[in-house]
């Protein structure tokens, strides 16, 4: 967005001067001297001047920013305490931005651009968001644009700042939040702006209620695509009421008001729309970059040859978030849980009508109706995009802290550590957090069918991986959870198939029994068509496919559990060797016996094995495997069937059998990328077929092949009819027309069923004569038999006929067919 460039015209070309001085400071005396200019400088010039203000500060357009993401309190104590006070909800900036606030008619152009890729494609197919209802207006030069207050304005800024590809690139990594600016103040604005007690927020709202012009349906606004995607100029528009982020739940009162310059807001609304633009901004911002609908359609770019077909295509841009921005994410989204569980009990009487606050009615369904849809997107994209590294706990403790209400329901405990609110992860739920769980339910079923790719290809033999999969375990098997999942997977399954049944968990309380099944089916149905796309098929948590992908986990840990008991024995076995073992003394660092690893490290790495491996059992009702077992063939068939369990001491990675072959199975996939197994032979075509080798003669090769082809498909029948035989002329036929697979021989490598059967068949193969190797063996026994017998080519040729005879006859005699060949 451009530098403001109407302020001159309101004499303001004194104030653009000593703004630019301000911006040419160093930081510590650019902080203190922004709150100078601030103070010294009129409401009515400080107006035309905000954009430019915003612009520098944020890095917004060609502005480099004044760099929050890097000022910690440990390295700049100095601009931290500076920057805290200048930027805190009752510092000078946004004591200025509450007083442009109070003018009504007061507005400025934020580009469109720079609103979520979601949105804007919403905008370009001619629909309008409720988050944009009654902010999109035209400009001047006829572009689109959105018109916000100074609050809204200031917001819109911040929130976009962590979302900003100017400095995420360049960025540091926020392993302390609280050690840098930008997140502190994060911190600062959701505690103030979302308090937990109603009397902080009327001491908080200052300001005059907040005047905007008649809410507009979005029917009537978004007739047609919206023109236009440039940056426009920032302006002051002095006929242009203000908008706001209200939902119209809070809206209804302003339908039946008449326009008139100045509209009036009922006092229950003013009081939380503060909080309503708060969680509308950072919601939009920080949780609306990706849809499910753009990952069902691809990464599209203008330059893809669509683009011509589809005008809307460059809009699908999958934006990964940083691990910077889940982090953030992950704090307001306790935040938010703090917030609403903050809620004053609903008393219903039947004696008089209940007292409707707006806050408590605001904090109710600020989850539902404001966060879960975006969140629900953020995470999912989230689950499929992010890549395989330690850093995946961010998005796991982002969506375990969502699915996770009762933590955040004691105000004591906001500021507690995380080790604390561990401690109550294993707690029993209360049967009143049914409802939450019953209108989530997507978040526990879906996404844990989610984690299972990652935690496949995951080295479960890390103590990050294995700490991961420990956290997400013992969530989910929290006393009761299951029980109310299954409970609520049945009235699903009741809502859409009214004779269906699913198996439910144990009684969850008179209270919750009492609710409407109905009514509970029809929400969590109406929660898959809301935040799922279409043609979306829904796997039961407890169902047979998801029971299979538990088989292998189950497997996968075992098997890593394996590798941690060997290198625990190794290292006792090398600590109890030595001339002072006697003594219990070593002369070496006992830390070191475990490699990379630790003494503590292995122990808590063994713990986390254990109990996943315990608690997914229980959750699944599995029998606990036998961890003196080594054949993990006997364990794993209680799971699937289908699978191809080889011996303990085989070294190839794990296999199914399906209709179309054999394949890799998540654990095997895991198995070859970690380089636990590999495969002695892969068959992926013909070997006769193969691409030709550097050792081997080019033209003999195909000449080769082509004899050979001629061969086996004229006389296919003959050969097969000559090796079905059960004499002794039938295994030397074995012999000399044997396939690359042998009836009786083990797959050992991933192979379609295609393949299978057309390396199975017996057929006459003589490639092995283009091999140089061979060439020249055969060169040096002409020249042998020659110079001793002198033989020429025809004797030669008589010889090596009757020595391939012989070999034929006693390979026949001595190792006879155990398995015939099945007539074709």
């Amino acid at each position: 967005m451009s530098s403001f460039s109407a302020s001159t015209s309101f004499g303001g070309g004194n104030v653009l001067a000593r703004l630019q001085t301000v911006f040419n400071v160093p930081l510590p005396a650019r902080l203190y001297e922004a709150e100078v200019f601030i103070k010294t400088t009129s409401t009515k010039e400080l107006r035309n001047v905000l954009p430019m203000l915003l612009e520098n500060i944020f890095g917004f357009g060609n502005e480099p920013g004044w760099g929050l993401e890097r000022l910690t309190m440990s390295y700049h104590r100095q601009e931290f305490e500076y920057g805290r006070r200048f930027f805190s909800p009752e510092g000078s900036l946004l004591k200025a931005i509450y007083a442009l606030q109070s003018d009504p008619y007061l507005t400025y152009e934020f580009p469109l651009s720079c609103l979520p890729s979601p949105t804007r494609h919403s905008l370009e197919q001619g629909g309008l968001p409720l988050f944009l209802v009654n902010k999109l207006q035209s400009s001047n030069m006829g572009r689109s644009v959105l018109s916000l207050g100074a609050f809204e304005f200031y917001l819109f800024h911040f929130a976009f700042f962590l979302v900003n590809n100017q400095w995420q690139k360049p960025s540091v990594s926020w392993n302390n939040l609280m050690d840098f600016l930008y997140p502190v103040l994060v911190e600062d604005y959701l505690h103030y702006y979302l308090p937990l007690e109603k009397s902080a927020l009327t001491s908080r709202c200052p300001i005059p209620a907040p005047v905007r012009s008649p809410v507009v349906s979005p029917v009537s606004v978004a007739s047609g695509p919206v023109p236009g995607f440039s940056p426009p100029m920032s302006h002051y528009s002095p006929k242009s009421p203000r908008s706001s982020l209200l939902r119209p739940s809070l809206n209804s009162s302003l339908h039946q008001q008449s326009f008139s310059d100045q509209p009036v807001i009922d006092q229950g609304e003013t009081e939380v729309w503060r909080c309503h633009t708060v969680v509308q901004v950072f919601t939009e911002f920080w949780l609306n970059q990706n849809s499910l609908e753009e990952d069902r359609h691809g990464i599209l770019q203008s330059s893809n040859p669509m683009a011509d077909e589809d005008p809307f295509a460059y809009l699908f841009e999958r934006f990964l978030p940083t691990a910077n921005h889940m982090r953030i994410a992950r704090t307001f989204v306790k935040y938010i849980h703090f917030f609403a569980n903050s809620a004053s009990p609903e008393v219903i009487s039947p004696y008089q009508p209940p007292a409707v606050n707006p806050l408590d009615k605001f904090k109710r369904c600020v989850r539902q109706q404001v966060i879960r849809k975006k969140l629900y997107s953020f995470l999912r994209h989230a689950f499929d995009r992010w890549p395989l590294d330690s850093s995946f706990r961010l998005v796991l403790e982002t969506w375990l802290s969502y699915i996770q209400p009762w933590r955040y329901s004691d105000l004591t405990q906001i500021n507690a550590s995380l080790e604390r609110l561990h401690e109550q992860d294993d707690k029993q739920i209360d049967e009143r957090w049914s409802k939450f769980i019953h209108e989530n339910l997507l978040f526990y079923t879906v996404l844990w069918r989610q984690f299972f790719p990652h935690v496949f290809r995951m080295d479960l033999t890390s103590p990050f991986s294995s700490y991961m999969l420990y956290r997400v375990v013992k969530v989910l098997s929290s006393p009761n959870l299951t029980n109310i999942i299954e409970q609520a997977e049945g009235l699903l399954y009741d809502s859409i198939t009214p004779f269906s049944h699913v198996p439910m968990g144990s009684d969850l309380g008179g209270s919750f029994l009492a609710l409407d099944r109905g009514n509970l089916g029809a929400l969590i149905h109406q929660q898959l068509s809301e935040l799922e796309r279409p043609g979306f098929v829904y796997q039961p948590m407890f169902g047979e496919d998801t029971l299979h992908k538990v088989g292998v986990l189950v497997r996968q840990i075992m098997s890593a559990h394996s590798a941690v008991k060997a290198l625990q024995d190794q290292a006792a076995s090398s600590s109890s060797k030595g001339w002072f073992s006697w003594l219990n003394f070593s002369l070496f660092d006992s830390s070191k016996a475990y490699g990379d690893l630790t003494k503590g490290e292995v122990k808590k790495l063994d713990m986390h094995l254990n109990y996943s491996l315990t608690k997914l059992c229980e959750m699944y009702q599995l029998k606990i495997p036998d961890e003196n077992t080594q054949d993990n063939s006997q364990t794993s068939a209680d799971f699937s069937s289908a699978h191809l369990h080889s011996p303990a001491n085989s070294c190839i990675p794990d296999m199914e059998e399906t209709e179309d072959g054999y394949r890799l199975t998540p654990l095997g996939r895991y198995q070859i990328i970690n380089k636990k197994l590999q495969f002695d032979h892969y068959y992926d075509r013909d070997p006769a077929e193969q691409l030709i080798k550097s050792y081997e003669n080019v033209t003999l090769v195909r000449l080769l092949h082509r004899f050979c082809s001629y061969v086996n498909t004229q006389f296919g029948s003959e050969i097969r009819r000559w090796c079905e035989r059960n004499d002794l002329l039938g295994s030397m036929a074995c012999v000399y027309f044997a396939p690359p697979i042998a009836p009786d021989q083990e797959i050992r490598s991933p192979l379609s069923r295609e393949l299978k059967e057309k390396l199975s068949q017996p057929r006459l193969n003589l490639r092995f004569l283009a091999n140089y190797r061979n060439m020249m063996t055969l060169a040096i026994g002409y020249l042998l038999i020659h110079f001793a017998f002198g033989y020429g080519p025809v004797g030669f040729l008589f010889v090596v006929l009757l020595f391939t005879f012989m070999v034929g006859f006693f390979k026949a005699l001595l190792k006879p067919r155990a398995v015939k060949l099945k007539p074709h």
